[in-house]
């Protein structure tokens, strides 16, 4: 009976092989080829971090264009875009690129950078929100709380200035670099507090 009355429908398996494949290409375009172009700027990233190991810094940037090209939030072509500019002393550029660079997959060392140029540039508030900003990424970073700190010192917030430098010295990344912050501030502003408070504070 089953025979007689239960015909299966069948599908061919390529045409299910063709259906697969025409649904990933509609994705892959959906999208703007971006694997295809992740792939190729990291592809052309390495082989500007090779010319930069070998000090060709023209060929360098070439290969870092060619990178940003095909992925503008890049941040190995972006951050190694900065150093080039940090070595031609040109600032200007090198914010906008590590700008780029924090704009996908951040590193502290690139918000870090970052605040350090806008404080060269006199631009605190830049600064600032930099780090605020770098923070809320990676809100367990010593170095980060660290230059916050200093960036507080330049805006004369003397209480804010402790906190984040205590703050920092309670990780061992930036301890030491925090309790000589601590120290140079205290004598810098002829503060005085008591040795075992500072002790304390320094734990």
């Amino acid at each position: 009976v089953a025979k007689v009355l239960y015909k299966p429908i069948r599908m061919p398996y390529f045409t299910s092989r063709l259906a697969g494949s025409i649904a990933i290409l509609a994705l892959f375009f959906k999208f703007n080829m971006t694997p295809y172009n992740q792939a190729v700027a990291g592809f052309y990233s390495g082989i500007g971090d090779l010319y930069l190991h070998a000090d060709d810094y023209l060929s360098a940037r070439e290969y870092y264009d060619l990178s940003s090209a095909y992925s503008g939030t890049s941040h190995r072509a972006n951050y190694a875009m900065a150093t080039l500019e940090k070595r031609n002393l040109n600032a200007a550029e090198e914010i906008r690129y590590l700008k780029q660079a924090i704009q996908k997959n951040p590193t502290e060392f690139a918000y870090a950078n970052l605040a350090a140029r806008y404080r060269e540039k006199e631009s605190y508030f830049e600064a600032l929100f930099a780090l605020q900003d770098g923070l809320e990424e990676f809100p367990d970073s010593g170095p980060l709380m660290n230059n916050l700190g200093l960036v507080y010192q330049d805006l004369n917030n003397i209480d804010s200035t402790f906190y984040q430098l205590n703050n920092a010295a309670q990780y061992k990344k930036s301890r030491f670099e925090a309790e000589a912050n601590i120290y140079a501030l205290l004598r810098m502003k002829d503060l005085s507090i008591k040795e075992d408070t500072l002790e304390y504070l320094l734990g």
